[in-house]
């Protein structure tokens, strides 16, 4: 229906006039923060306020029900996250250690073949060649 006003809006404007004005994001102060942490890190294993719970932080806090429950939500995905990126970065870790030992141990099995081929005995007794060569040894590896 063209002739309606409603009909004449645009999507844009139908959702504006829903929402309303534009809200400011207003970040927790810094105790609120301190006190919401602080509950977090003796409940580390169950992060999950009751009801009650919440509800006495919010009247403490001056914030509304809502806000502790998002912020909670937000928390523990953060918490999830941190925890992820720390085991992805432990994986990295040991596969880097892995070849860090790979390549050390081709080096030293290079280095060995090296020490073995390079010493050449310096006189024509076998006692001394094999002290020598015993000697390399004890510092390739």
């Amino acid at each position: 229906r063209m002739d309606c006003p409603a009909a004449e809006r645009t999507n844009t404007q139908k959702r504006a006039k829903a929402t309303g004005p534009k809200r400011y994001r207003r970040d927790l102060e810094p105790w609120m923060k301190a006190a919401l942490l602080r509950w977090l890190e003796t409940h580390r294993d169950k992060p999950y306020p009751s009801e009650k719970e919440k509800l006495n932080m919010s009247i403490k806090l001056g914030l509304s029900k809502k806000q502790v429950s998002i912020w909670f939500i937000n928390m523990r995905r953060k918490m999830k996250l941190e925890g992820q990126e720390k085991q992805e970065a432990g994986e990295r870790n040991k596969e880097e250690e892995k070849e860090d030992g790979e390549m050390t141990k081709s080096r030293t099995a290079d280095f060995k073949n090296t020490c073995e081929n390079e010493v050449k005995p310096q006189s024509d007794t076998k006692a001394k060649y094999d002290e020598l060569i015993a000697l390399m040894n004890q510092y390739c590896q």
